[in-house]
């Protein structure tokens, strides 16, 4: 195993930017032509997980995975091991907010995504449209319009093509993403529920630190995908390999007071702190914690830690860490039986390492159920 990928990295020169890898890639870049081909396995449950550094795919742990979606640079190395373990490559796709009425646009930006795709031997993309749009505004009909088009021609042009779409931890219009979920499901293969960052909006008289991926939020927002009638197969949920350090105005019992930074339509949001990586945590700052411990908050199934910076002032920091993801992997599985888990990013917690090991352990694997 470590020698092929070996093979690759020494091979197969690293693609810095899209252009050099159309020029590196028309031509099948793998030792065996085979690889080059789109996987075209039969539907199945996901382990999906976004990938924001390529060059680290030697320290992932491809038994767990079944799509990486790549949101950094491109890896032809990537591409060949993953494919050679039956795992797919997606490419992110960003749709433009201010070209949605524009279908002269829409036809050149299908075409070039599908172009890019079969240039780089890819199997599909990962749409990321985060923007505000207004419940069934014109924007709202073109969107849903866009992303059926384009899923109906991937899947027409390349066999076996996958098209996922990510969508907020809830579909009551978090961040005033009011999408039309119901059409964007059925056009899709799945959607992807970003179940973090859920204190993005924050309505409280008082703005103090939350917990990013509670399981009370996660479950409720899947709740609602449910009830708009979406299948639970058609749904997967996401979840961080990260956390949100805050700096506390103030620390009472462990209530941190946070700085009121407003974000579409509220006064209190998650831009109040900044976002570290689960490894990061464990190593620079748990062993810095005020009170020599890591809280365990069991409602939210969730973990924080109070520390003081270099600047003497304290903060908290909320994250997940293995014990609570593998109660949220299972939760997702045996509660709701949906397509699958996400992953955000897998680049903060890396194989060979005593931490990232303990979160790659977490997840379930091709022979759990969750995969069956």
């Amino acid at each position: 195993m470590y020698l092929k990928m070996y093979f690759y990295y020494i091979i197969f020169p690293l693609c810095v930017n899209v252009a050099s890898c159309t020029l590196l890639s028309s031509k099948c870049p793998c030792y065996s032509p085979s690889l080059c081909q789109p996987l075209n396995v039969p539907a199945r449950k996901e382990v999906f997980v976004f990938s924001t550094n390529s060059k680290n795919f030697h320290l992932y742990d491809f038994t767990k995975i079944t799509t990486i979606a790549v949101f950094g640079e491109w890896n032809e190395h990537l591409l060949c091991f993953a494919h050679s373990k039956n795992v797919r490559v997606v490419l992110k796709s960003l749709i433009p907010f201010h070209q949605l009425l524009n279908a002269t646009y829409q036809n050149e930006w299908i075409k070039d995504q599908l172009n890019m795709v079969e240039t780089l031997h890819a199997d599909g993309i990962n749409i990321d449209f985060e923007n505000a749009v207004k419940y069934k505004s014109k924007e709202y009909y073109a969107l849903s319009e866009w992303v059926n088009i384009t899923s109906q021609i991937f899947h027409d042009a390349i066999k076996g093509s996958q098209v996922t779409f990510d969508v907020a931890w809830s579909p009551n219009c978090i961040d005033d993403r009011c999408y039309d979920y119901i059409n964007l499901a059925e056009s899709v293969d799945f959607l992807i529920v970003m179940s973090y960052d859920e204190q993005s909006q924050m309505y409280d008289t008082e703005c103090h630190a939350k917990p990013n991926a509670g399981i009370n939020k996660t479950a409720s927002g899947i709740v609602g995908y449910l009830e708009l009638g979406i299948d639970s197969n058609e749904l997967v949920a996401g979840l961080p390999w990260y956390g949100y350090d805050y700096p506390c105005i103030k620390l009472i019992a462990n209530k941190c007071l946070i700085k009121e930074i407003p974000f579409r339509g509220t006064n209190c949001s998650d831009a109040a702190g900044i976002q570290k990586c689960y490894v990061t945590i464990m190593y620079n700052i748990v062993p810095h914690s005020i009170d020599h411990k890591i809280h365990y908050d069991v409602a939210s199934q969730s973990k924080f830690v109070n520390y003081i910076s270099e600047n003497k002032q304290i903060h908290q920091v909320w994250f997940d860490d293995p014990i609570t993801l593998k109660y949220k992997y299972d939760y997702v599985h045996h509660v709701f039986g949906l397509r699958g888990i996400g992953v955000w990013n897998v680049d903060c917690a890396l194989m060979g390492d005593h931490y990232g090991d303990m979160m790659w352990n977490a997840l379930p694997s091709s022979s759990d159920n969750i995969l069956q």
